[in-house]
């Protein structure tokens, strides 16, 4: 989110800074809604539908640097705000079924640390564009994030397969 301002502002031509601080305040709106709708779904459901959406918001994003279509952008960072809020419900329901209730605890702080860690991917795109220009650094880090995505969606599809079919619905 660092760069956001950034690249709005001389890779999509948005010149509005509150334009920038609506839409990533509108990105917590929809993961908090989604948190709230996805407690109804079976956890799986819930995680399996987020790493989807997932993996389609980055490949929105792909496509909207390619046109530099800023409402492109803005569809696929809401896209993004669901998936965030369906992987974390989902995540945190599985660790609470999983895990015995000694272990609870110490499970939900290492997701939450995982959670953490893994909003530090962003940085990389900082150092990318320190080093490259702008869109040679933006299309390396969303090809990174693509690949990343794509691994976990096959993950989640593959680990699916094997539970059972009352495990895999709703």
């Amino acid at each position: 989110m660092s760069q956001g301002p950034t690249l709005a502002r001389t890779y999509f031509n948005v010149t509005s800074v509150q334009l920038v601080s609506y839409s990533l305040s509108i990105f917590l709106l929809v993961a908090g809604i989604t948190q709230i709708v996805m407690r109804k779904k079976h956890h799986y459901s819930s995680l399996k539908i987020g790493i989807v959406t997932q993996l389609a918001a980055v490949l929105l994003v792909l496509c909207s640097v390619y046109t530099t279509d800023p409402f492109l952008l803005f569809i696929a960072v809401m896209l993004e705000g669901f998936a965030y809020g369906a992987i974390l419900v989902g995540a945190a329901t599985i660790v609470n079924v999983v895990a015995r209730q000694s272990q609870r605890h110490h499970l939900i702080n290492l997701l939450y640390i995982v959670g953490y860690v893994g909003n530090w991917l962003p940085f990389s795109l900082s150092v990318m564009m320190d080093h490259f220009s702008q869109e040679t650094a933006l299309n390396a880090y969303l090809f990174l994030c693509s690949v990343l995505s794509t691994c976990i969606t096959l993950s989640a599809y593959f680990a699916g397969r094997g539970q059972p079919k009352s495990w895999v619905g709703a």
